[in-house]
């Protein structure tokens, strides 16, 4: 018994390991051709449904997790979230005039992933979807699989900011250098969250909050 389990533990590691990873692939992918067909919520959509789907079937945990709700972390995570967009806005005016192309970048975004009411339900999924798959599935594979060694005031640094930077290089569609340095620094603040309350609302509520706001409701004026 104690072979199996010791046997069993590292093959199913290295199963989460590689399917976040290949998930990661998948949705990169999805992302370049979505936009070339002008079809960024519809085929995006589809593909963040299959990724909550087979991240659940992969970590079963994530599903306790997401059957228990703790409204405190849901609040901070909110609060965590408005005030990440009061520094996207005030970074943003501070730093567009002295950052070439990235006023432009941030047009091309809006041009296609801007949330309207329409487009609402597609968005809740697709960021959930990304908690799961990149704060859920892939940063526990990447604690597990690194360890202690790299921890830091009791945070495993390495494997949040691994997953932060899987999860940059998975926003690379629209070819902006831009978006893929915010998707690794907002990536490292939602992993942080995850981490220390040991669940998935706090920083699915604070990506909600920060991506409905910023893309929708107080969008950043290029």
């Amino acid at each position: 018994m104690k072979h199996a389990t010791a046997v069993g533990i590292p093959k199913g590691r290295a199963l989460a390991l590689a399917s976040s990873l290949l998930l990661s692939l998948l949705w990169a992918a999805t992302f370049v051709v979505a936009l070339e067909q002008d079809r960024l919520y519809p085929l995006l959509g589809t593909v963040a449904v299959l990724v909550a789907v087979l991240s659940l079937l992969v970590a079963p945990s994530l599903r306790r997790q997401l059957l228990r709700p703790r409204a405190v972390d849901v609040a901070l995570g909110a609060g965590f979230g408005i005030v990440l967009v009061l520094a996207t806005q005030v970074g943003f005016t501070r730093m567009s005039p002295h950052l070439p192309g990235l006023g432009a970048d941030v047009a091309v975004l809006y041009g296609v992933a801007a949330v309207t009411p329409a487009r609402l339900a597609v968005v809740v999924v697709i960021a959930v979807a990304e908690e799961l798959l990149w704060r859920g599935v892939l940063l526990d594979a990447l604690q597990q699989r690194i360890g202690p060694a790299w921890r830091v005031a009791g945070v495993d640094a390495a494997a949040v900011v691994g997953a932060a930077v899987v999860y940059g290089a998975a926003q690379a569609g629209p070819r902006s250098v831009w978006l893929v340095l915010a998707g690794v620094g907002l990536g490292t603040v939602w992993g942080l969250m995850r981490v220390r309350s040991r669940g998935l609302w706090m920083p699915i509520a604070a990506h909600l909050v920060w991506t409905l706001t910023i893309l929708g409701a107080w969008p950043l004026q290029p």
